[in-house]
């Protein structure tokens, strides 16, 4: 892989970087309103379809991580 190539890697790493922080601070500020919700409604549908997004947010973010690795290999 030529240098250019591997700078255009760089950026887009440094993307997901950003993204990661995002998502991050996304699913922190959920998981808080979650933990500060009543125990009938963490318990109830409202806290149920929180503790969803929570999990697909970590999912998101262990794809993130998947593809850093794969860009990281492109760019060895």
């Amino acid at each position: 892989m030529n240098k250019d190539r591997r700078a255009t890697i760089t950026d887009i790493k440094g993307d997901i970087d950003d993204l990661r922080q995002r998502i991050e601070e996304v699913r922190d500020e959920e998981q808080e309103a979650h933990d500060n919700m009543p125990d009938y409604l963490q318990d109830g549908a409202p806290g149920q379809k929180m503790d969803e997004a929570i999990a697909a947010l970590e999912e998101a973010l262990d794809t993130l991580d998947q593809v850093d690795g794969q860009l990281d290999t492109a760019a060895a």
